[in-house]
């Protein structure tokens, strides 16, 4: 959950409430590590939706036993999926008793057709043929089979030590590692019934060493896929699959540093979830890569200019005539390092890698460093150097998470963001809800209190209650979710005399 809070007075307690989900009755085989030692999965992402649990906290399904097994059928359908689509994923795997490390392979099942079973062809989505030693994110996709009925079923992914290829099976039970259920939906086509029209946009000339974003216009597309067929080898970074270029990555549009000057041809493939493998289209065309004539001219923007702390905004570089160069810097360096020397940290910039780094076109600002700030670009080319300076571009406020471990939290700042428990951006864990989490109480001195609610994702037994005062005795001023009327963006502005 993500907030912005303008505080205002007296007391505001937020807490959030879970009811149970439907249980699976499903009878499937059990697998499971018969040890707590070792390799656990901390996180899964599929298709930009994260469930990610911690160390001590056990999955809330029948069965589960911690850092051996986690169901997590109770919590509903964790993701939906359509016939003929690709899903990208990635499992974070670590240990929570630290090192030594271990080798070990990772698996996934889905059960295509509904049978109580793994066991069938085709189920095993993925497999790593071979074990390595973690900790270590596993990233990779897999295609839902056209022919795969549609509703609720379940899916599997084991993590375990010493097992990859053809011994790592779907009831299997081994010693070290951990197995994990869920249910998904095969959703049915909802998509467009007209083909596909591929097409995309790319200016008529972009510039030798500088990336070019080529967008994708496309309509009545699901996904699309990018070739430079003349570009062998590919520059360092990029990779083909299937003929096209690093297909997890470059689902829609496409950045590319082209190295040498020319004509150089690009190609587009659209497809659509409907009879993917008769509904596609492709276009080409040649954009000319050119050496720039003069100095690029400096400018940038962010759409993000108030952040809370541990937050992160993305800036985009709108500088001209190809810059090859480039240098962020954020003014003051330190505000809360000359405050508070022992726990200050600093605003710093991050490259699309994660790696902190100031040089790369359009990185991430990440906050830590509460203040106003002023925000520079210097850039370079073969003919010269620009900069540009925007004073008081970004404000960094405080950022509060909903909880941490037990108990409550209490802010009494005029001013700040509200994270759920796992901070922004992240998933909640239900099973820290209520017991461990009676909530978060805005108690600044003031008038009155804004609360606005941007952005939250929950179940739809799941809800947030606004209470009037200190606790949850207190009286009900509004409740989002759980079937209620409450809507999101809100607004719930409380008066006090």
């Amino acid at each position: 959950m993500k907030s912005i809070l303008q505080f205002k007075k007296l007391l505001l307690l937020i807490v959030f409430a879970t009811l149970a989900g439907l249980n699976a009755n499903a009878q499937y085989c059990p697998s499971g590590a018969t040890s707590t030692a070792d390799e656990e999965i901390y996180a899964v992402t599929m298709n930009s939706i994260t469930n990610a649990y911690s160390c001590t906290t056990i999955a809330p399904g029948p069965g589960s036993a911690l850092n051996q097994y986690s169901n997590f059928t109770t919590l509903g359908n964790m993701w939906t999926f359509a016939p003929g689509a690709t899903v990208n994923f990635n499992i974070q795997e670590d240990e929570c008793d630290g090192p030594t490390y271990y080798a070990f392979g990772t698996a996934i099942w889905i059960d295509f057709n509904q049978n109580n079973s793994f066991a069938d062809p085709g189920e095993k989505v993925f497999v790593e043929n071979a074990t390595l030693i973690g900790p270590r994110n596993v990233v990779n996709s897999f295609v839902i089979p056209s022919t795969a009925m549609t509703g609720q079923t379940r899916m599997r992914i084991t993590v375990a030590e010493a097992s990859s290829g053809t011994t790592l099976t779907e009831c299997l039970s081994y010693g070290f590692g951990e197995t994990e259920d869920y249910n998904i939906l095969i959703q049915g086509p909802t998509g467009p019934t007209l083909p596909p029209i591929a097409n995309f946009y790319a200016p008529d000339t972009v510039w030798i060493n500088s990336p070019a974003t080529l967008i994708n216009t496309s309509s009545f597309q699901s996904r699309v896929f990018w070739n430079l067929p003349n570009e062998n080898p590919l520059i360092a970074g990029y990779n083909r699959q299937a003929g096209y270029i690093d297909t997890a990555k470059y689902f829609n549009n496409f950045t590319y540093t082209f190295t040498s000057p020319g004509l150089k041809l690009v190609k587009l493939l659209a497809v659509n979830n409907l009879k993917r493998d008769s509904l596609r289209d492709s276009i080409s065309k040649f954009i000319y890569v050119d050496t720039p004539s003069q100095k690029p001219k400096a400018d940038f923007i962010t759409f993000k200019r108030i952040m809370g702390i541990t937050e992160e905004a993305p800036f985009i570089d709108l500088s001209t005539n190809g810059p090859t160069q480039w240098e962020w810097t954020i003014d003051p360096y330190c505000i809360s390092c000359v405050t508070d020397p022992a726990n200050g940290i600093a605003n710093y910039f991050v490259k699309g890698n994660g790696i902190p780094g100031a040089d790369a076109p359009n990185p991430r600002l990440a906050a830590f460093d509460a203040g106003v700030f002023k925000v520079c670009l210097r850039v370079w080319n073969l003919r010269g150097t620009d900069s540009i300076c925007k004073t008081d571009y970004i404000k960094v406020v405080e950022g509060n998470y909903m909880c941490s471990g037990s108990g409550g939290f209490t802010s009494s700042k005029m001013e700040g963001f509200l994270y759920g428990i796992n901070g922004p951006y992240q998933t909640y864990a239900r099973s820290s809800w209520p017991s461990n989490c009676p909530g978060f109480t805005i108690a600044p001195c003031a008038d009155s209190i804004t609360l606005f609610v941007e952005r939250i994702k929950m179940w739809p037994t799941d809800s947030i209650i606004i209470y009037n005062g200190p606790n949850n005795t207190s009286p009900i001023l509004r409740t989002i979710g759980a079937g209620t009327s409450g809507q999101i963006p809100l607004t719930q502005t409380t008066f006090f005399g």
